[in-house]
């Protein structure tokens, strides 16, 4: 986009969109981060977003698959706590601890949602469910309450461990934008080039009841088209060209005398061609 054919307020606009951009980036740069420095304590994750993805796209369930899936959550679970409660994981800080015990309510949320969907519907799913998901179930809810309640107020870190640097960046404030469009921006706006013809248009509604406005008028119409280049025309005023061109072509037909009326007597109605609305005004009598 072109900085420089913008209004001014136009421009500060744009200025501070892509100021917005920029921060929320950086954000988005530090939110990969900071997920990155999470895994070693959700290393089951990636497995419960792969579930989640499959039901989203509507894969085939395999059930037999999916228990022994969810039976492997459940023993990386057990893993990884044990190792934590033994001192050999890193735990980062207290505040990786909690973001990591949120982060497996909702890895629980997802994986109660996944098994809600099938359960019950899928009579093979539930046979081979019942009990895996019961472990699994059981396995993240603990491990979430065992890092929120021990992992993070015990701070297991290794003695002498630094304190991990926030990794969040304040969110940028959304761009400032008026609640009213200013009038004289619009008013300075390129004009349609098709205005000073269409304007010809206006009045009474073509091949309506009413319209006195004979052949002549009409075969002025094309010949007023036929001085605008169409190419050099823009997208906007090629639409109205095209839809003008069709409304003209239309009146003319219902305004010969030899082309008013059906076979059983009733003048033609604008709802036979719909695609023109309101222009053609033209009425069952």
């Amino acid at each position: 986009m072109n900085r420089a054919a913008l209004s001014a307020a136009a421009g500060t606009d744009m200025d501070s969109l892509a100021g917005a951009i920029q921060t929320n980036l950086k954000q988005l740069d530090a939110d990969v981060a900071a997920v990155a420095q999470l895994m070693p304590l959700l290393p089951f994750a990636r497995q419960i977003v792969e579930l989640s993805e499959a039901r989203i796209r509507m894969e085939d369930m395999d059930a037999e698959r999916a228990a022994g899936t969810i039976t492997d959550i459940t023993r990386q679970v057990g893993r990884i706590r044990a190792r934590l409660e033994a001192g050999l994981g890193a735990t980062g800080t207290p505040a990786d601890a909690l973001r990591g015990a949120d982060a497996v309510d909702n890895l629980w949320s997802s994986v109660t949602s996944w098994f809600n969907f099938y359960n019950s519907y899928d009579p093979i799913f539930t046979w081979w469910m019942g009990m895996p998901y019961r472990k699994v179930d059981a396995a993240l809810q603990g491990y979430a309450v065992f890092l929120r309640e021990k992992v993070a107020a015990a701070d297991l870190r290794p003695a002498g461990a630094p304190e991990a640097a926030s990794l969040m960046i304040p969110a940028a404030p959304a761009p400032k934008l008026n609640q009213a469009p200013d009038l004289q921006e619009l008013l300075a706006l390129p004009q349609d080039e098709m205005t000073s013809i269409v304007q010809r248009f206006q009045g009474q509604s073509a091949g309506g009841p009413g319209d006195t406005r004979g052949p002549k008028y009409y075969e002025a119409w094309p010949a007023a088209l036929k001085t605008l280049d169409f190419e050099k025309l823009s997208r906007n005023a090629q639409i109205d060209y095209i839809k003008k061109r069709s409304e003209i072509q239309i009146a003319r037909a219902l305004s010969s005398p030899s082309n008013s009326t059906w076979g059983n007597g009733r003048r033609k109605s604008a709802s036979t061609f719909p695609w023109i609305g309101s222009a053609l005004n033209a009425t069952m009598p």
